[in-house]
């Protein structure tokens, strides 16, 4: 009697056994089939919901609809509701194209145009914030890791830095025509032709990724481009789909 109960138990274990067996392979071949749709994408969304949208008078827009974010800390970009190109800009002396920001959905209404990102948490960004009326100060920030030899899961591993400040006011529901220059370390940040700031950083500002965080707004980027004064190294009008996006594809197991 024990000898069978203990081949009952026996099978009963190795049935448990094969079963999360089956479980483990299914996820494998969920995650081994998570990929984007194309190769050939400009952006890569952070968090967020990016798209691209066209208006009724025909202008397209990289669009960002959610109001919230939560902060994780992690790094800059991953606390805002954000988006990145998906590969280095290099050799840029200028980046230029229109912002639109709608009335703040909560406090503080916070936007990053972020340029020269070597990773998520080493980057420049001119962050413009504002309360329920307006924007009222636009800063240049940096963000550097604190100790890099730790792993990347360590949250607020890194330090944002305001460089320089501005109490320059902006409307929302207004576009604007924005353009940062980086020649030399040097950033400039012009606001509808208007120079609003201007700082020397010391450091290697024409290459790294470019990109665009918000939080309790809503964001609208027009027609991108980055230059280096003569040839053009990224141009973006958002009239086709230029957002890299991830899908999971359910391949079925035979048990």
């Amino acid at each position: 009697m024990n000898h069978r109960l203990k081949g009952v138990g026996k099978r009963f274990f190795l049935c448990i056994l094969l079963f999360f067996s089956l479980c483990n392979l299914n996820q494998q071949k969920l995650n081994s089939q998570a990929t984007n749709t194309g190769n050939n994408y400009t952006w890569n969304t952070i968090n967020g919901d990016w798209e691209i949208k066209k208006t009724t008078a025909g202008k397209s827009y990289l669009y960002q609809s959610r109001i919230r974010a939560i902060p994780t800390g992690y790094s800059e970009l991953i606390n805002y509701n954000s988006i990145i190109t998906v590969k280095p800009v290099e050799r840029h002396t200028r980046i230029g194209f229109t912002l639109y920001l709608t009335k703040p959905g909560g406090k503080p209404v916070e936007a990053l145009l972020v340029f020269a990102a070597k990773d998520f948490r080493n980057l420049h960004a001119f962050k413009f914030t504002g309360d329920s009326k307006r924007l009222t100060k636009i800063a240049l920030i940096s963000s550097k890791v604190n100790k890099p030899e730790l792993p990347k899961s360590v949250k607020w591993n890194y330090t944002i830095t305001e460089l320089a400040t501005s109490a320059h006011r902006l409307n929302f529901n207004t576009e604007y025509q924005i353009a940062i220059e980086t020649a030399g370390g040097r950033a400039t940040l012009y606001v509808n032709g208007s120079r609003i700031m201007q700082h020397d950083t010391g450091a290697d500002l024409q290459s790294g990724m470019v990109g665009f965080c918000c939080q309790n707004t809503q964001m609208a980027i027009g027609e991108f481009s980055a230059s280096d004064g003569t040839a053009i190294m990224l141009h973006d009008d958002f009239t086709t789909e230029s957002i890299k996006r991830h899908r999971v594809i359910a391949t079925p197991v035979e048990k």
